[in-house]
């Protein structure tokens, strides 16, 4: 990663932030087994059935059973800015405090990027006999962000 650093925190403000970059590599392992999966009802409401297929003896294997192992990369990027000010010296009541006049005030802000990401949800096509679920590895990226305050005390 990489950092910067603007201003000083003994002049009373400092702005800084830090750069990320990775490649996360994933290596998963799928089993998707069962049975009797799907609604019954479906074959005699809609299909006109008067023996479900699902409970047919002629249809009776309805079990269904897949692995799946991939292994891919995962781009990673993280952004992050922080503001450090001394405005603790300043507020009124709590200036007077001297457990604050070693702290300093920090906000910020970070941004996160991964890409290739499966999604555990989506990870299975879910389908009711006479299909079976399916595993289906379709990855999408994933981003998040966050906002932080704190008040940070120098001993």
């Amino acid at each position: 990663g990489l950092r910067f650093d603007l201003g000083d925190t003994d002049a009373g403000f400092k702005v800084w932030g830090e750069t990320i970059l990775g490649l996360n590599v994933n290596n998963e392992r799928i089993h998707l087994r069962g049975d009797n999966i799907g609604d019954p009802l479906t074959d005699v409401r809609f299909n006109g059935f008067t023996i479900p297929r699902i409970l047919d003896d002629a249809n009776f294997n309805s079990a269904f059973d897949s692995k799946k192992t991939t292994t891919h990369v995962s781009p990673l990027f993280q952004q992050s800015i922080f503001a450090d000010m001394d405005i603790m010296s300043v507020l009124p009541l709590i200036k007077d405090c001297s457990c604050f006049d070693d702290s300093t005030f920090r906000i910020g802000y970070t941004f996160l990027w991964v890409g290739s990401v499966a999604r555990p949800v989506d990870t299975i096509k879910w389908q009711g006999f006479p299909l079976f679920p399916e595993i289906d590895s379709d990855r999408t990226s994933f981003w998040a962000h966050q906002f932080s305050a704190s008040l940070d005390f120098h001993f």
